[in-house]
């Protein structure tokens, strides 16, 4: 039996028999009805259940296409990494947050007070320009000391943004953990610090001239984000502290990244930038051939180090 108006709440494999619908019992009951049967909701649900049916929400599982290189990069910075923590080098992961409106809007998420009391916040979430958006970058180091930075306070993704909160990062922890630090590693995904950005290398040769040392840069594969460490160790820890907080300033961002922990030992930091970065830079062909690059025989479009050119 094929039921009547089923197009928009039909799932399944167009291409196959099998398929299902995700409308409610009422409007099941409705359309059996106009197809001249009749079964009350709880029958319905009762035959439902016997076919091993329920309610399912969407299910986050495919990446896109997949990059003919990515298993190699994946090998790639595995071993790179594994080399890097041998020598007792820095190897750090670098990733932006998705963008928080600061002020009293709504967040997500359950928080125990006194019954009947729960925080009011506004009825809509038109942003506020007064307290502005936050776009955290965290930094986290990757040697398992769970030892992380958040720098927040840019309102959007830049990759000055990114290098200047690596350089907060080395000057708060990196320099008294690596005091004889010879390379800096650099895992990181896209958006400001994406491999093609100009921007991002031309700022991190600024900063490999400052520290009079080399970075490498080890690119994760387009369209794999979710398999940075600092999802699942940083931002995940930072999101479950804040849940059902309104984000109502940029301060109080950064207080709750600050006092993010989790069961295994993340002792993380936090700092509120104030600096004003500009959008749509760009490097001209000149400017970066200029930069002191090398790269890597393997995937040389996602790895490479940048030296001092002074």
């Amino acid at each position: 039996m094929e039921l009547a108006d089923t197009d928009m709440a039909t799932q399944g494999d167009p291409m196959s028999p099998l398929q299902w619908t995700s409308k409610s019992l009422e409007n099941i009951r409705a359309a059996l009805e106009k197809a001249g049967f009749s079964a009350s909701a709880p029958v319905i649900s009762a035959i439902l259940k016997r076919s091993d049916c329920s309610m399912q929400a969407n299910c986050k599982r495919f990446e896109g296409s997949t990059a003919a290189e990515r298993d190699s990069q994946f090998k790639y910075i595995s071993a790179y990494a594994k080399s890097a923590l041998e020598r007792h080098e820095p190897l750090i992961s670098v990733d932006g947050k998705k963008k928080e409106n600061a002020g009293l809007f709504k967040n997500g998420g359950k928080e125990c007070s006194k019954a009947g009391c729960p925080i009011q916040a506004n009825a809509y979430d038109f942003m506020d320009k007064k307290p502005g958006k936050a776009a955290p970058c965290g930094i986290y180091e990757a040697d398992g000391g769970e030892g992380a930075l958040a720098d927040c306070g840019a309102d959007h993704d830049a990759a000055e943004f990114a290098v200047y909160s690596i350089e907060q990062w080395r000057l708060k922890m990196g320099v008294q953990k690596y005091p004889r630090a010879h390379e800096l590693i650099i895992a990181c995904g896209g958006g400001g610090n994406g491999s093609r950005v100009r921007l991002f290398k031309h700022c991190l040769q600024a900063f490999s001239n400052k520290i009079e040392f080399k970075i490498t840069v080890l690119h994760f594969p387009p369209g794999t984000s979710k398999r940075n460490a600092m999802e699942h160790r940083l931002f995940s820890a930072i999101s479950m502290n804040w849940r059902g907080r309104p984000l109502t300033s940029l301060e109080v961002i950064a207080s709750l990244i600050a006092n993010a922990a989790s069961k295994s030992g993340l002792a993380a930091a936090a700092m509120l930038d104030t600096n004003a970065y500009e959008t749509k830079i760009k490097i001209s062909g000149k400017d970066f051939e200029k930069i002191n690059l090398t790269r890597h025989a393997v995937n040389p479009n996602l790895n490479y180090t940048i030296s001092p050119s002074n």
